[in-house]
């Protein structure tokens, strides 16, 4: 299983997401999840993932169905 986990800026878990693959569809899921439940949360500026790749087509879906802003940043880190 793996496991997706989105946190604010203070480092609180705002949610979590398993999936049995780590894949391009996977991401976007748990992106959309946590995009669309929470009507109070901000969008973000930067979002800090591995350097999986399966991020930057989820995250360029997302901007495309207008659920990220174009100038989000995927900042990819080891």
């Amino acid at each position: 299983m793996y496991l997706y986990r989105a946190l604010d800026s203070n480092g609180q878990t705002l949610d979590f997401y398993f999936s049995k693959r780590r894949t391009r569809r996977a991401a976007a899921k748990f992106f959309r999840k946590i995009l669309t439940t929470r009507p109070n949360l901000t969008i973000p500026r930067v979002i800090n993932v591995d350097k999986h790749p399966a991020y930057i087509g989820a995250t360029r879906d997302m901007k495309k169905e207008k659920l990220l802003p174009e100038k989000c940043r995927l900042r990819q880190s080891q």
